[in-house]
């Protein structure tokens, strides 16, 4: 799994660039982010809070799955900005495993 982190909300256009050329990105925001309407609770009062960015449903699924997601619900499915949202430990460990990604690629 290779991801492309990014860390703020302004990096959105940048990390749906790199879901659309085949690869995966995850986005890092504040926590204000999860606290919309509706959204689920376990988001709520969170630091922060993460998408996963990935055009490949399948892969994507298969991905937040590994992460430890148990409700897996892709949004905005078959358009630009297909995503997962996480929080908590799928978010920890997905963060571990950018990093980690991005030192191997690195040192490459």
């Amino acid at each position: 799994m290779l991801f492309d982190l990014r860390r703020d909300k302004r990096d959105l256009r940048s990390a749906q660039d790199c879901a659309e050329e085949g690869g995966q990105a995850l986005l890092i925001m504040p926590g204000v982010y999860g606290n919309w309407p509706g959204g689920p609770r376990c988001f709520r009062n969170r630091e922060i809070v993460g998408k996963l960015f990935d055009q490949d449903i399948e892969r994507l699924r298969t991905t937040a799955r590994s992460l430890g997601v148990k409700r897996i619900k892709p949004c905005r499915i078959g358009n630009r900005g297909q995503h997962v949202d996480l929080c908590g430990k799928p978010l920890e460990r997905a963060v571990v495993q950018a990093v980690a990604a991005k030192e191997s690629f690195r040192h490459a």
